[in-house]
C-alpha cells in the first residue's frame, strides 16, 4: 500500500463522511491530518529500539591504505542510522579486492576507549585489518590500517524517513502495512474521543504486531568474537 491507499483506508476506518483523501496537494486541513497521522505511525515504528529485519543493510565498501577511521560518506554510504555490533552468526569482515573469495572475519573490540588507547594511539605497522570496533558517532574502525587495497563488509541499519508523496511506501512488508492504519486510528480516536473506534484500532494494531515481531524483529544481541 503506497501513502495515499494508507490514508485512504484510515479515512474509511475512522468513519468519517466525505469523500477520502485524492491528493497531498490542495487537501483541506482535515484531510492533510490523515496523511500526517500515517507518516508518524511509519516513523515512530522506524525509530523504536528494535533490530527490525527491512532496515538492514549490508556495507561493501573499499579501504584505504593506512587509514583506520571510515565515516559513513568515507565508505560512500547514505542513510546509515547506526552499524550493527556483532552477533553470534555475524561480523564485520575484510577481503582483499583482488580475491573476493579469501573473506576474513575481524574480532570486535566493544570498549571503544581501549580500541583506541591500543590500537590507535600506539598502532601496529599496516597489515592485514584484524579487529574492529564502533566509535560514539558511528565511525567504524578497524585495526591494524590496510596495507594493500581491501574491501570491508558490515551490517548497519538504515536511517528512518517519512513518505512525502502518494506513491510513495513503506519499505518494511507489504502484509503489515495495516500496522500504520491502526496505529494511526488509535491517535485519530483519542483526538476524536470516540472510544469504539479506539478499542477496535488497538485490537486490530496489537494483533498485527504480534505477527511483525515475529517476523521481522530483533535477533537479540549475543556477544560475538570478543577479546577479553
Amino acid at each position: 500500500m503506497n501513502f495515499l491507499a494508507l490514508a485512504q483506508r484510515l479515512h474509511r476506518e475512522s468513519l468519517r463522511s466525505g469523500a477520502g483523501p485524492v491528493a497531498i496537494s490542495g487537501s483541506t486541513k482535515e484531510v492533510l491530518r490523515l496523511f500526517d497521522w500515517i507518516n508518524d505511525a511509519w516513523y515512530d515504528l522506524q525509530v523504536e529500539a528494535r533490530d527490525w529485519k527491512w532496515m538492514r543493510r549490508e556495507c561493501d565498501a573499499a579501504l584505504v591504505i593506512g587509514q583506520h577511521a571510515y565515516t559513513a560518506a568515507s565508505l560512500g554510504l547514505t542513510g546509515l542510522r547506526k552499524w550493527m555490533p556483532p552477533s553470534r552468526t555475524r561480523t564485520a569482515r575484510v577481503y582483499p579486492t583482488a580475491s573476493a573469495s579469501n573473506v576474513t572475519e575481524m574480532v570486535y573490540w566493544p570498549d571503544y576507549d581501549e580500541f583506541i588507547r591500543r590500537q590507535i594511539d600506539v598502532p601496529a605497522s599496516n597489515g592485514a585489518p584484524q579487529m574492529w570496533t564502533i566509535s560514539p558517532t558511528e565511525e567504524i574502525l578497524i585495526a591494524p590500517a590496510p596495507d594493500a587495497a581491501y574491501k570491508l563488509k558490515a551490517a548497519y541499519t538504515s536511517t528512518p524517513y517519512r513518505m512525502v508523496i502518494e506513491t510513495d511506501a513503506p519499505d518494511m512488508p507489504e502484509d503489515f502495512h495495516l500496522l500504520l492504519v491502526w496505529r494511526a486510528l488509535m491517535e485519530l480516536a483519542s483526538t476524536d474521543a470516540a472510544s469504539e473506534v479506539y478499542v477496535r484500532a488497538k485490537a486490530n494494531h496489537d494483533a498485527i504486531r504480534s505477527a511483525l515481531i515475529l517476523d521481522q524483529g530483533p535477533r537479540w544481541a549475543m556477544r560475538g568474537r570478543v577479546i577479553a
